[in-house]
Order: C-alpha cells, then structure tokens, then sequence
C-alpha cells in the first residue's frame, strides 16, 4: 500500500443498462453524481464500474459511448410508446400491458444488445487492475450479475469489498415477487455474505434485519455481524428543478383550478406496494368526499393485473383517480410541488424515499405503520394501521375537511439529508471499514 493513491470502485452495471430513474437506479445515479464531483474531499479517487462478460471495467466515460446512447434511444421508444397510454381507452391500454413484454423483446432484443456492448465495451473501456489499495463498492443490484470469480479475483490482490444493502423483502415476503426472483435474490444475498467484507444498509431498520439473517445463516460469526453499519440515504434539493417536459395530461391533472389537488401515491406497482388497500381506503373517502382525488405514480411492475383493470375500469378513472406509469423526472418533481398530500401505503420498504420527498416538498404525509417509516419519517408523517383501510380512509375525509396547512409537516428548521452528504457518509464508511478490517 506504499504510496499508492486510494481508490473507490463503485459498481454500477445495472443501472447504466436501464432508463429506470427510481428505487435503486436513483440511489445509484445519485451517489455516483456526487461521488465524482467528491473524489478529491473523500481522499479517495471515486470511479464508477461496470462488469461485462468477465471483468470490470472503467464507467466513467460510459454515458458518452456512442452504442451506449443508441441503445437508450432503442429504450426510448417504448417509453414514448407507453407515455400514449394514458390516452387509450381502458381494454386497449390492458392489451398494451399484456403484450408489453414480447414489444419491448421486439425493440430491444437484450441478448444482442448485451453481446454488442460487452464487445464495444472489450473493444475500447479500460478494464480495472485492481490494487491492494482499492475498495470495490458494490452499489447496484448485485444478485443480477454474474461477477463473483472476479470479485475473488480482486480480493485476492489485497482490494477490499462492500456492499450496499438495500431490503431483504423477497426473504421476508415472498408472496409478493415471482418465484424465479425470490430464488435470484436468496441465493445473490447468500452469495454476497460470502464474497463481501462489510456491509452498508440504507436504513438501521434493514441493517437491523441483515444482522439477524447473518446470525441464521452465519451462526456466531460476531465479525461478520459487526461488519454491518448503514448509512442514510439523501433528498433531491426542490430548488434543482430537473430539466423536461411536462404532459398535458399530467398539468390537468394537478390544475387546482379543476378541483382539489389530487394525493399523489408514488411506487412501482406491485404488491408490496399495497395498491390494493389505496383503493379500498379511496372507496370509502369517495363515499364522504366525492371532490377527493388521487393520482397513482408509479411503473409497471409484477403481480400487478388487477391493479391495473381495477384502476383504468374504475368510474372515476380520468376525473377522480389518475394513473402515470412513465413519468420522467421533471413531471415526478411536478407531481411532489402541487400535490395536495403523499400517502404511502406499503407493507415494506428498505427506506422510503417518497416520504423524504413529500417532506422534503413541504407536504403532509400518510404513511404505514411501519419500522422503516417510522424510522424515517419520525414526528413529520401521520401514520395509519395497515389492518384496515379505513385507517387512511379516516385521516383523509379528516383532511378533506380541514385546512391541510393544520397537518403535520415537516417542522421549521429541519433538515433532509441531502444526496451530497448521504455520499459523503457513504464514502467515509467505506474508508472507515476498509481501514479498520
């Protein structure tokens, strides 16, 4: 280690291979800006790879490659395709959704276009040397790649190795995921335990989880439990207005010159999401208050058919209750400034971001009951049992009722963690971990 300039490697194939911008693409796409521009404050140089076919390789140019940009325009189609589904009529958008999958194996063939990238990819990028001095940071959804011989090779030249944690929901409720993913997911986290050094959760709450599966998987490995320390995860600033348009559709939506401004549920549809207790709450509220709105945000996901008939066949679908599943970022940071309230229903989170981001928006949010909320959210959120949909249902007629400046909203004075310093602490425990094993 004589001398040699400290590097931290941070994994990030999935996410430079997706348009996706939630969940974990955000997390990633948002520690990378950072850590870049923090390379130099964080003492070590910060550089983004990627694995292709057997070796990692320098990202840092990769936005800019040339097959990289035509394979997002290929991408892009679909999302101008599925942006025209708002304005289908209900039996023709399910047909979209059913045949959606064979379209996108139709425009962008995977295997080819994984072929043609990792060989541009051994054609022109810098494959990482690694050093004794390196950290590897596995930072994306790491059970989707097969790196493993090659994470052992980099171990085995003195290169530390971490790894953020972001749930074990497929563990813990697996009836919510597909049986292929739930068997994916158990044997990438069993794998991860073996390859990793040390462990960086997105919440106590998941870290608190990850130490009692490693406790049943691991029995009595105390170092192995005492390797795991999270870090928090930061918030878009609301003065960084991101750069786009905005669809008509989505400005009548949120004209509060056409009615109250609707509550906005942001999440991927699928069940843990619990789209399905929403509803039945807004079933009840719509019975009180007929006025009430409520926009549903959020891409399409697995085990989520009926959500979507129920939504697109529902009589007040297009005056009363809104779907958008393909919002870019400029219309989701829309969406935050002129809703009315956040209302999170889900029955597990690794953190919650949409909660930080209604607060963060001045907003009052409804949140479940759970841990990881609570965590979050603290005294800033009104929280509902998940037991009962008239919970939520209550707490919006009450609302529907009152001045919602009288609610709960983040108190005066209080600070988000902001992306720049989630990275920042990200960094320094990973420096702190790697010096200290």
């Amino acid at each position: 280690m004589n001398g040699k300039p400290r590097r931290i490697l941070l994994e990030s194939t999935c996410t430079l291979d997706t348009s996706f911008t939630t969940g974990i693409q955000r997390v990633v796409r948002s520690v990378i800006a950072q850590a870049i521009v923090l390379s130099e404050q964080a003492g070590a140089e910060c550089v983004p790879v990627v694995f292709r076919k057997d070796r990692f390789y320098d990202a840092r140019e990769a936005w800019r490659r040339q097959l990289h940009n035509r394979d997002r325009r290929c991408r892009s189609l679909l999302h101008r395709l599925s942006r025209e589904i708002d304005r289908l009529p209900p039996a023709v958008a399910e047909l979209y959704s059913a045949g959606r999958i064979r379209l996108r194996k139709l425009l962008y063939p995977r295997t080819l276009m994984r072929t043609l990238t990792n060989a541009a990819w051994q054609w022109s990028a810098e494959p990482v040397s690694f050093r004794d001095t390196d950290i590897l940071l596995l930072l994306d959804e790491t059970w989707r790649v097969p790196m493993w011989a090659e994470v052992e090779r980099a171990r085995s030249r003195g290169c530390c190795v971490g790894a953020v944690v972001y749930d074990l929901i497929p563990i813990d409720h697996p009836h919510c995921f597909q049986d292929g993913f739930v068997a994916l997911f158990s044997q990438g986290l069993e794998t991860l335990l073996q390859h990793s050094d040390f462990f960086l959760p997105i919440s106590h709450t998941v870290a608190d989880r990850l130490r009692v599966h490693i406790e049943a998987m691991l029995p009595g490995d105390r170092d192995r439990r005492e390797s795991v320390v999270p870090f928090r995860l930061g918030v878009a600033d609301v003065t960084d207005v991101p750069g786009g348009s905005v669809r008509s559709s989505l400005r009548r939506c949120f004209d509060r010159d056409s009615g109250s401004a609707p509550y906005l549920c942001v999440g991927t549809l699928e069940p843990r999401k619990n789209h399905r207790y929403l509803l039945d709450a807004f079933e009840i509220v719509w019975n009180r208050c007929p006025r009430a709105r409520l926009a549903v945000v959020g891409r399409i996901g697995w085990k989520c058919r009926d959500i979507l008939q129920r939504v697109r066949r529902h009589p007040r679908f297009g005056s009363s209750l809104f779907l958008f599943t393909d919002l870019n970022d400029a219309e989701l940071f829309s969406c935050y400034r002129q809703a009315k309230a956040v209302v999170a229903c889900s029955i597990d989170e690794g953190f919650g971001l949409p909660i930080v981001d209604g607060l963060q928006h001045g907003l009052p949010v409804f949140a479940s009951d759970i841990p990881v909320h609570r965590e979050i959210g603290s005294d800033a959120c009104e929280y509902f049992d998940l037991t009962e949909p008239h919970w939520l249902a209550r707490r919006v007629i009450e609302m529907e009722q009152r001045d919602s400046a009288e609610w709960i909203h983040l108190p005066k004075g209080s600070h988000l963690v902001t992306w720049r310093e989630s990275t920042e602490e990200l960094l320094g425990k990973a420096l702190f971990m790697r010096a200290n094993l």
